[in-house]
């Protein structure tokens, strides 16, 4: 039964074929343990594979490259709010000083002076 197979319906293909090429290179890293190892190996992945503890590992993995992966996006797109919103202050400011009116201006109306 191939490693994924249990949760090969919820990954897309181009992430089921990685894996499987890495299990093939575990699999042949297997064969040339020497032979008293091979058995407690075996019976270790055995368990592992039969009890869901191995998908379950590969599961929480991609769980946490999943979060990584979002959590970046959603500090890239804060990080680019904050300078668009440095650029129109920025803006605003230069604006104000060039229309020489030396007006005080609120949400980028000019309010008007008391005197």
């Amino acid at each position: 039964m191939p490693l994924t197979h249990r949760i090969a319906p919820y990954l897309h293909p181009t992430l089921v074929d990685p894996i499987e090429r890495v299990a093939g290179a575990a699999q042949r890293g297997y064969r040339r343990l020497p032979r008293q190892w091979r058995q407690p190996t075996e019976a270790f992945l055995d368990w592992a594979v039969e009890s869901g503890a191995l998908h379950a590992a590969v599961v929480v993995l991609f769980t946490v490259i999943l979060l990584d992966v979002l959590l970046e996006r959603r500090s890239q797109r804060r990080d680019h709010q904050l300078e668009e919103r440095e650029e129109r202050v920025l803006r605003q400011l230069k604006g104000g000083r060039a229309g020489g009116g030396g007006g005080a201006v609120a949400h980028g109306a000019p309010v008007a002076e008391s005197r």
